[in-house]
């Protein structure tokens, strides 16, 4: 997670403990995919504070692009 920069984590009940232990710093949310666990947001209850459909972002062909870290 050091190495991702990661900033949010998506990880199942089960997994938490190895994911608490592995985060750094920078990672401000965990989201629990099974429900709210401790600090872990549920993954329902996360979406749900976020609109359905993002706000559309005006583009240009020449703009970077974002490629996921994997």
């Amino acid at each position: 997670l050091e190495h991702s920069e990661a900033m949010l984590v998506v990880a199942d009940e089960a997994f938490l403990p190895v994911v608490r232990q592995a985060a750094s710093p920078r990672v401000r949310r965990i989201v629990c995919t099974t429900g709210t666990v401790g600090d872990a947001v549920s993954f329902d209850a996360w979406c749900g504070a976020h609109p359905v459909a993002p706000e559309p972002v005006a583009v240009d062909p020449d703009d970077d692009a974002l490629q996921l870290y994997s």
